[in-house]
């Protein structure tokens, strides 16, 4: 938990991490232990298993680095380092270091923690060995929480900062006892908090005086399940396939899914692997974001038909950032809106050599059609693209007809049964039957634009355009 320290001369000093206490969590977690006897490595090494979700994570490690060399405090490069790229910020905040640790800190399943072990323990290093501080500390956020704080009453408290710009780190699962709740006025309350130490240790700190390792071989291995959690039956179906790994409709859970990394990516290095209608969830998809990350030979993956929401899409569409290897992503069938198609563009834009998309059956809505519509208006490989039935309306259709009078890569569209009036249908067909470019570009072999409220004119419009390009296919009508 970021705080201030009662300084005068930091008062006008805001920053967006100090005014995140509403996103604490309100119960108590399981302690964070586990990482403690690993081997310490370098700031450098530590990052490595971080990147899917912090992708300019290994840049920005050479800069803090590179302003460590004479560190304080009795701190040797890389540990100083490693306090200095915590409060490092840039753009977007969701990539920074800081964000995404204090996001896996407050999630229940300590499962997520295992990719930030590294870090973890050469940060905790670190700040062992500063000395600790009684100082009157603030934590700012712009909301009414005092009915949250019963006198009295104790909770978890985690995830802060350095004493860098006068700011103070409370490590994780420091503990509190609510002293007070004084309101100032209408818009202002002071909750006062005593820190207290709790009946047991709810962290494990490291093992002190041990030496830095400089190679990465105690890295834990990714994709490997659960000492506590076995599942035969996929093991055994897994070992039955070869380079072809389906799975589809086999009940798998989260917890299942670093069994099949284990044995169908790290194993058999299989090039398509078929998720589909199964139970995983975002904790899942964070696992196959850390496996996609790796780079692995996987080239088609299929995950349609399960509860992944936004920010499981943020996490699979970060690590695409650096996959050279996925040709083909579906995601059709989830719980995704907007946001998570907007995290898709992005990595779209970042050269990613994905060349089929689909994302039907999500409602992403019109802003979700204009981000896909933006990005495919400038250089993309996308070749296959389904954003249908997506709650796309007419507005969202404009963004698409403009898309189509300027992409000239794609050779399949599947727009299906989205939610046009008469206005959305007529500036489709203006864009598929009237725009030159596209009705003589020869890429564009399949369209799908299913809608039940075609005219037969309309209809016999779509049935010419379909004949300008030899083998083009054109569905129009929904049954």
């Amino acid at each position: 938990m970021a705080a201030k320290c009662a300084c005068p001369d930091e008062a006008d000093n805001k920053h967006d991490r100090f005014l995140d206490a509403d996103q604490e969590p309100r119960r108590m977690l399981q302690p964070i232990e586990g990482y403690q006897k690993l081997a310490l490595l370098t700031l450098e090494k530590s990052v490595e298993s971080i990147v899917f979700c912090c992708p300019d994570i290994v840049r920005r490690a050479f800069i803090a680095m590179s302003n460590c060399e004479n560190p304080a405090d009795g701190l040797d490069q890389n540990e100083s380092a490693a306090i200095f790229l915590y409060t490092m910020e840039w753009e977007p905040i969701e990539e920074c270091l800081y964000y995404a640790l204090n996001k896996t800190l407050r999630t229940e399943n300590r499962q997520r923690l295992k990719s930030w072990y590294s870090y973890w323990k050469l940060i905790l290093s670190a700040l062992q060995k500063l000395p600790s501080q009684k100082p009157t500390i603030w934590r700012g956020v712009t909301l009414d929480l005092s009915q949250q704080y019963e006198i009295g009453k104790r909770y978890i408290r985690s995830h802060s900062y350095i004493d860098v710009e006068d700011e103070i780190l409370l490590l994780p699962a420091t503990q509190f006892e609510v002293i007070s709740k004084l309101k100032l006025s209408i818009d202002l309350q002071i909750i006062h908090l005593k820190q207290v130490d709790p009946p047991f240790p709810l962290i494990e700190l490291p093992i002190k005086n041990m030496t830095m390792s400089q190679t990465s071989h105690c890295k834990k291995d990714e994709g490997q399940p659960s000492c506590t959690y076995q599942n035969d039956k996929l093991e055994k179906l897994i070992c039955s396939m070869i380079k072809d790994v389906d799975l589809e409709g086999q009940g798998l859970i989260d917890n299942d899914i670093p069994i099949v990394i284990k044995l169908a990516i790290n194993d058999r290095k299989c090039l398509y692997l078929n998720l589909n209608t199964n139970k995983i969830t975002d904790e899942g998809a964070q696992y196959l974001a850390e496996m996609l990350a790796s780079n692995p030979s996987l080239s088609i993956l299929q995950i349609t038909g399960n509860q992944i929401t936004d920010a499981g899409v943020h996490w699979i569409a970060q690590a695409l950032r650096n996959n050279t290897k996925l040709t083909y992503l579906s995601l059709t069938n989830n719980k995704m809106t907007h946001k998570g198609v907007q995290s898709l563009a992005k990595a779209l834009q970042a050269n990613s050599p994905l060349h089929s998309l689909y994302i039907g059956g999500n409602p992403i809505g019109d802003t979700g059609a204009q981000y896909i519509a933006e990005v495919l208006s400038q250089t993309t490989v996308i070749k296959a693209l389904q954003i249908g039935p997506c709650q796309i309306a007419d507005n969202g259709m404009i963004c698409l007809a403009e898309m189509l009078r300027r992409n000239d890569t794609l050779t399949t569209l599947y727009l299906d049964n989205n939610l046009l009036t008469d206005n959305g249908v007529k500036v489709i067909m203006d864009a598929l039957c009237n725009n030159r470019r596209l009705k003589h570009n020869e890429t564009l072999i399949e369209l799908r634009v299913l809608q039940k409220s075609f005219t037969n004119q309309e209809q016999d419009q779509l049935r010419t355009m379909a004949i300008t390009v030899t083998n083009r296919q054109i569905h129009f009508r929904a049954d």
